[in-house]
């Protein structure tokens, strides 16, 4: 696989001018809030907005050569877009094309978002300034929603939003989860890098907000990821210490960052919640009935519209229209008796997503669709991992770990949520890909050793 050949030559005012704006598109959009009813609606609308405009910016550069037109095409921009053609694809079934456009604008403008990242001349610049933006925006987000568990809150919520109680900025405690666990693998690797007092009390502060914030929110789906994400950090760092031989400040930043999240989650679990009075049942949490029922309900007419037209989809975004005529059928069939105890719950009410991200794919593009999703999500996988661990610069590589492992929580993530349709959330999804290509397409100034995945 060929390097990218983006120019590094010294930023023009137009480059610098990107490279404020990125950064600052990513810190405003969580507080973006109108309506108070649905605040991901607002925030949707300024990503947009910024993105389009940013889109258009780089066009115009184009055209008046303050940035050069790329030279080639990678393979990963490739499958981004035969993941865009595949949606476009979709678009023939639809049953309102308009609206399908109107539901992909968001992950159409997450695209463009990660195309301005990736072509700026100074990339990882950038993307260490981004960094810099998450870290005091995860604590503002955590801090809010810490307040709001007490009651403490700034904005006169409507009721689709006050029946969850802390959802700081991001309207549903999930969506809040999805934005707060991979803030927190950037902190980490600030830590793993820095390892001065201040970056490690400042961190250490900052992991602990943020779990507190996520078990008061009563989240559950995200903590597998979690939990996941960080096994799997610690055995790259093991891995990755061997190989390079690097081991003793490996240990040290490994043994730094273990200790801050068992305090920061021992603290959490055993001080702060018992003082405040809140008792989670994680069995009772784990083991909801409803929510389970309607999981799997939602996963199985997923499936099954994607089996109706398997090549094609039901259309982008057509999930949501056409679930209840799909739920009219499936009661009168034979399984239909199964469901009936929690179909009082969820009537008049619309799932707007299945609850899976694969598998709402699955069902409005179709088995291609959901293949080329797939192999986009596991180029990055794959190579992401060996261009880590090929990375000769240590120092580099431990601030790539964690986010790699932010990764692996937001793909495990999107098997109970839809964390790529909500704005914030997608950003960061975005950012984190940014990282991981920088890794697999190092641009000339940063390039140590040739091409990083073959």
């Amino acid at each position: 696989m060929e390097t990218d050949v983006t120019q590094t030559d010294p930023m023009n005012l137009y480059d610098r001018l990107m490279g404020a704006a990125l950064p600052a598109i990513v810190g405003l959009t969580p507080f973006v809030i109108y309506g108070l009813e649905r605040p991901d609606i607002g925030q949707a609308r300024f990503f947009q907005a910024a993105t389009l405009l940013l889109t258009i910016s780089l066009g115009l550069a184009w055209l008046v050569g303050w940035r050069p037109f790329p030279g080639r095409v990678t393979f990963a921009a490739a499958l981004i877009i035969l993941n865009i053609t595949s949606v476009a694809v979709s678009f023939s079934n639809s049953r309102d094309v308009l609206f399908s456009l109107k539901k992909y604008l968001l992950p159409l403008c997450g695209y463009l978002f990660f195309m301005s990242l990736a072509l700026h001349p100074r990339r990882r610049l950038v993307l260490e300034r981004i960094g810099l933006v998450l870290l005091p925006l995860g604590g503002l987000l955590a801090l809010y929603g810490t307040l709001q568990y007490f009651e403490i809150d700034f904005y006169p919520w409507l009721p689709e939003v006050q029946k969850n109680k802390v959802i700081a900025t991001i309207g549903h405690p999930n969506f809040l989860a999805s934005v707060l666990g991979p803030i927190t693998f950037f902190a980490l690797g600030m830590i793993f890098v820095r390892r001065n007092v201040r970056w490690v009390l400042g961190g250490g502060l900052l992991i602990f907000l943020i779990l507190g914030c996520m078990l008061l929110a009563r989240t559950r789906g995200v903590w597998l990821g979690m939990v996941v994400g960080l096994a799997l950090m610690f055995c790259l760092l093991i891995r990755y210490g061997l190989k390079h031989r690097v081991g003793l400040r490996l240990v040290r930043g490994l043994i730094v960052g273990a200790t801050l999240l068992i305090i920061s989650l021992s603290v959490a679990l055993f001080v702060v919640l018992p003082r405040l009075g809140e008792v989670i049942n994680f069995r009772d949490r784990i083991a909801s009935t409803y929510e389970i029922k309607s999981r799997f309900f939602y996963w199985r007419a997923a499936v099954e519209l994607a089996m109706e037209k398997r090549y094609t989809g039901q259309g982008y975004a057509m999930f949501q229209p056409i679930f209840w005529d799909y739920t009219l059928r499936q009661q009168q069939s034979e399984t239909g008796p199964f469901y009936y105890d929690f179909m009082t719950a969820i009537s008049g009410r619309n799932p707007h997503h299945v609850h899976n991200e694969y598998l709402e794919v699955f069902s409005e593009q179709g088995i291609p669709g959901l293949a080329l999703q797939m192999a986009l999500l596991l180029f990055f996988l794959y190579f992401g991992y060996f261009a880590i661990m090929r990375q000769p610069d240590p120092k580099r590589a431990l601030r790539c770990i964690p986010v790699y492992s932010a990764y692996v929580m937001i793909l495990i993530d999107a098997v109970f949520s839809f964390p790529w349709r909500l704005p914030v959330s997608l950003i960061i999804f975005m950012v984190v890909l940014a990282w991981l290509y920088d890794e697999i397409y190092p641009q000339p100034r940063d390039q140590q050793a040739g091409p990083r995945a073959a």
